[in-house]
């Protein structure tokens, strides 16, 4: 149960926590485990692939939480079948929830963080598509608050024809057995902002002209994640999917790494 504080701070009214659902690679849902744990919340409920691998599984079994699994290429999920699936009929999804604004709060200090750099690119792992989301939402987002205020975003440094012309380029295993395991998926159905959108964002210039998702060979990723080894950055091969998509489109011509334009390269890190 969860103690509510009234806004004149004396009436109190006890509600019922809500139980959760995700569904999680591994990554997302070890971070809710330790987080629910810490604060005595009910443990997390987590829906695995029945393709994880057994050292992971084991790994979050070990976690306070509910693991539940099944085969995810089998059909697309709705969020009654995750609710379903995890035993949750009347609890929450955090996979398809959109109301918590997803595309927009997740990553957003990152975002701004690397829109800073004044980059002309900027390349990342395209998963559950949530970090290019957040990319494109604000490059949107910075330029209505402009027009309504006069100003964008205080955390935004660059000028605004400067951020609409960076392009934001997502990268997903061509593989769907790819070393890369953690961002690839049969389907992605939770996606707020799909091709369609993506399209128009770039027609009305509010991203750059090669924003978009693109498929990466094999062999580029673990060129990137070689790479990355050698230079003591901690990644796994989903976090270097990034630099891979680089490599590839620089050995397919496809970008010029010697034309002066400053290129950005996302390290989703290593987890579990």
């Amino acid at each position: 149960e969860l103690l509510l504080l009234q806004r004149n701070a004396i009436d109190i009214e006890v509600i019922s926590v809500p139980r959760v659902t995700i569904m999680t690679a591994g990554n997302e849902g070890n971070a809710l485990a330790r987080q629910f744990d810490k604060y005595a919340l009910p443990p997390v409920k987590i829906l695995i692939d029945t393709t994880t691998p057994q050292e992971r599984e084991e790994y979050l079994k070990s976690l306070a939480i509910e693991l539940y699994k099944t085969d995810w290429a089998d059909r697309p999920l709705s969020p009654e079948d995750i609710r379903t699936l995890t035993d949750n009929t009347n609890g929450i999804d955090l996979t398809s929830i959109v109301g918590l604004r997803p595309q927009e709060i997740f990553y957003d200090w990152l975002v701004h963080e690397a829109f800073n750099q004044d980059p002309d690119e900027i390349y990342m792992a395209d998963g559950s598509g949530r970090l290019k989301e957040n990319f494109l939402t604000w490059q949107e987002k910075n330029v209505r608050l402009y027009l309504a205020n006069k100003r964008a975003d205080p955390r935004l440094k660059i000028s605004l024809p400067k951020l609409v012309n960076i392009s934001v380029l997502g990268a997903e295993p061509e593989r769907p057995d790819s070393q890369a395991d953690k961002v690839v998926a049969p389907y992605k159905p939770f996606r707020v902002l799909d091709r369609h959108d993506i399209s128009g964002l770039k027609h009305f210039s509010f991203t750059g002209a090669r924003t978009g998702s693109h498929k990466v060979k094999e062999r580029y990723i673990t060129q990137a994640h070689r790479t990355f080894d050698r230079h003591s950055i901690m990644a796994e091969p989903s976090g270097a999917i990034g630099l891979a998509l680089y490599m590839q489109m620089v050995d397919e011509k496809e970008v010029n790494p010697l034309d002066g334009r400053m290129r950005l390269m996302i390290n989703t890190g290593k987890g579990i």
